[in-house]
């Protein structure tokens, strides 16, 4: 990776579900292949270190959080891959705030709150993407305090994604904040002005690799509201579409100018034939 002041790229893998993980959400859908991001970002640039990795469970739990669409689920995905690459045997748990608090209900109505433990407590690195979601699920919250605890070794690791700061979150409670608050929180930033530039003529290569990178430069430099990827992208898409329409345009006006001027010699001839 690049360092700080410049561009750089995380590139992102889908988790390799050995045998012993378990998932209840829905893998992210990569819009790129990797994330790009510029010093807005330099604290998510320190996580992902091969370093920091290693020791990343002495930090848990890790508290991804900032604006929808910036790339933190990506980003908690990515970080349990790289952990789980160091220790073959380490079993993953992936979920959300949702899907946590639905698989509680349903363990307690089966009486199997042991399954339910199994689950969240005997593994090794644990995923809740969405925390925010159990506000109103206070029953889903104590327990959660208790898997955390649970879960307070080197060896293990948590990582969350919310919108804010634990601390920030009403809804919550202390004894939650509390322990949440104990861990590395990192910000997830849009990407800055270098890291769109970067992003869009990576998107553009992939549709239009004859746009000139100066065009790309310039495009960029006009945006200036925050942007998430997704949106950056659709915005990257007009612009092509809209450059696409232009020059054919440009060209059919050129054609026919050049049809007109061919029956005008046309005509001419003609009329020194006949003369």
């Amino acid at each position: 990776m690049i360092k700080k002041s410049t561009v750089f790229k995380i590139d992102l893998a889908p988790i390799l579900m050995r045998r012993g993980n378990y998932q209840s959400i829905t893998p992210p859908k990569l819009l790129l292949p990797m994330f790009i991001a510029g010093g807005e970002n330099e604290a998510v640039e320190e996580l992902f270190q091969p370093d920091a990795i290693a020791c990343v469970g002495e930090r848990s739990p890790i508290i991804l959080f900032g604006l929808n669409g910036t790339g933190k689920t990506v980003l908690a995905h990515e970080l349990l891959n790289r952990w789980q690459k160091d220790r073959a045997e380490r079993k993953l748990t992936l979920t959300s705030g949702t899907e946590l608090s639905r698989s509680l209900q349903r363990d307690i109505k089966a009486d199997d709150m042991e399954r339910f433990r199994q689950i969240h407590r005997d593994c090794d690195g644990l995923l809740i993407d969405n925390l925010h979601e159990l506000v109103t699920k206070i029953a889903a919250q104590e327990e959660l305090v208790s898997i955390l605890k649970s879960m307070e070794s080197d060896e293990k690791l948590v990582v969350i994604t919310m919108p804010e700061l634990p601390r920030l979150r009403s809804g919550l409670l202390p004894a939650l904040q509390s322990r949440l608050s104990g861990g590395l929180s990192i910000p997830v930033q849009p990407p800055g002005p270098q890291a769109r530039v970067a992003i869009a003529e990576w998107i553009a290569a992939e549709i239009a690799p004859e746009i000139a990178r100066d065009q790309i430069a310039l495009f960029c430099s006009k945006i200036s509201e925050p942007l998430s990827v997704l949106q950056l992208k659709g915005m990257i898409n007009r612009w092509l579409h809209q450059l696409h329409a232009e020059n054919s345009s440009n060209r059919s006006e050129e054609h026919t100018s050049e049809l007109q001027s061919r029956q005008y010699l046309v005509c001419r001839l003609l009329l020194e034939k006949k003369k």
